[in-house]
């Protein structure tokens, strides 16, 4: 294969030219997106770096600020001042600018996404942290990362898999050590599963501009998936006015990602009135579980390219809460059956949901699973290491390949 020559500007200024416009999305929606920089000590070089990020971050909207600590800073002080920012709801990302002063010593790193496509910088990391021995957790964002995302070009000490079918996957596709992989749940969705709705179908109706009416949700895809959503929205419109006549149902769409409501309590609420959901293949239906709504989607030779070949949607067949249609008329035949009060894929949802989303337990979050993992990593290498109320409560936390039978 012949060598490629790549222009590194262009594409550095193609990518801050997305993410201006994905900032100013968000500030559209009443977010502003806030980094902070903690420098301990007065490198130069370090402090170099840390203008750079500053400058770059309000190049695109995004508001920067750096707190300055000085060299002789302990590592309690350092992680209070980390714990303070969590908390701020200004603070969207935190950078700990290294290196750090020698007398703060690192117990842990966790490592995310821990596969790569093409550019493994957090490598780099894992092989640091083997040779100053601390311990290396690797840890997917998503429930494609492991079959879509790229490798993992270096073994962590441990992996975290939200499921059995998504540690299977870590085994067999990356040669992950089944006795490193533990089983945790997925964190992200803790906060989804303490939301209640707050506010009633009226209210949700009225701030999208309609009566107080019966609606489905559209859960737009990713564009890597299925690039243009917008001929099937139409199909399903055209569908459901075939139904139901002048009483169809309004159909609201929620693009991927970017499209969701800037406050999750409100995206929830969208989905926990909704009559039911569609979506082709989007992680939202895992949102769509946790408001236990009925989800449907469309699968046939025209769409089926965009599922089969991935990973994901095979666990979300698997998991046997979509109600699978084959034409968008049945789709809408679907949501009349709905509207009329049938729900035959509830126990499925909740099933799901065990399996998936919470093995641990459906009253147990997964950030608590996850947390205790790395306490349990910390033990070894800090005597400081204090052990919480839930890591002492979980023991050896999480579930491993061999406690779900799982052979290799």
């Amino acid at each position: 294969m012949p060598a490629e020559l790549i222009d590194g500007a262009g594409i550095a200024r193609e990518i801050r030219r997305r993410l201006t416009d994905d900032v100013a999305k968000l500030a559209a929606r009443g977010v502003q997106p806030g980094l902070t920089v903690i420098l301990v000590g007065d490198d130069q070089a370090s402090a170099a770096y840390v203008r750079s990020k500053g400058k770059a971050s309000e190049e695109v909207g995004i508001a920067s600020s750096t707190i300055r600590l000085p060299a002789a800073t302990e590592q309690v002080e350092l992680l209070r001042q980390v714990d303070e920012l969590n908390t701020d709801p200004a603070v969207h990302g935190i950078l700990v600018q290294m290196p750090l002063p020698k007398q703060i010593d690192p117990d842990v790193m966790l490592v995310s996404p821990a596969v790569w496509p093409k550019d493994p910088v957090e490598a780099d990391y894992l092989h640091a942290g083997r040779t100053l021995g601390i311990a290396t957790i690797g840890c997917p964002n998503s429930c494609d990362d492991l079959t879509s995302r790229g490798t993992a070009h270096v073994l962590p000490d441990m992996f975290l898999a939200w499921n059995e079918a998504l540690a299977q996957e870590a085994s067999d596709i990356h040669d992950i050590p089944a006795g490193t992989i533990r089983i945790t749940g997925a964190p992200h969705l803790d906060p989804f599963f303490a939301l209640r709705p707050r506010s009633s179908r009226a209210d949700v109706c009225a701030r999208l501009g309609r009566p107080d009416a019966p609606y489905v949700v559209f859960l737009g895809s990713p564009s890597t998936i299925w690039e243009d959503d917008s001929f099937m929205v139409k199909g399903l419109s055209d569908a459901l006015a075939r139904e139901f006549g002048v009483g169809a149902p309004a159909l609201i769409v929620i693009p991927h990602q970017s499209g969701q409501p800037a406050s999750s309590q409100e995206y929830f609420d969208q989905l926990a009135h909704a009559t039911c959901v569609f979506g082709l293949n989007t992680p939202a239906f895992l949102d769509a579980v946790v408001a236990n709504r009925p989800c449907l989607t469309i699968v046939n030779e025209t769409y089926w390219p965009a599922q089969g070949r991935t990973g994901h949607f095979r666990h979300l067949l698997k998991g046997k809460f979509l109600e699978v249609c084959r034409t968008m008329d049945d789709v809408a035949g679907r949501v009349r059956r709905i509207m009329d009060g049938a729900d035959e894929r509830a126990a499925d949802r909740r099933a799901f949901a065990r399996w998936f989303i919470r093995p641990c337990g459906l009253d147990t979050p997964a950030s608590e699973i996850v947390a205790s993992v790395i306490e349990t990593a910390a033990r070894p290498n800090a005597e400081g290491a204090p052990m919480s109320t839930v890591a002492r409560r979980h023991g050896v936390p999480g579930l491993s390949l061999a406690s779900e039978g799982i052979r290799l």
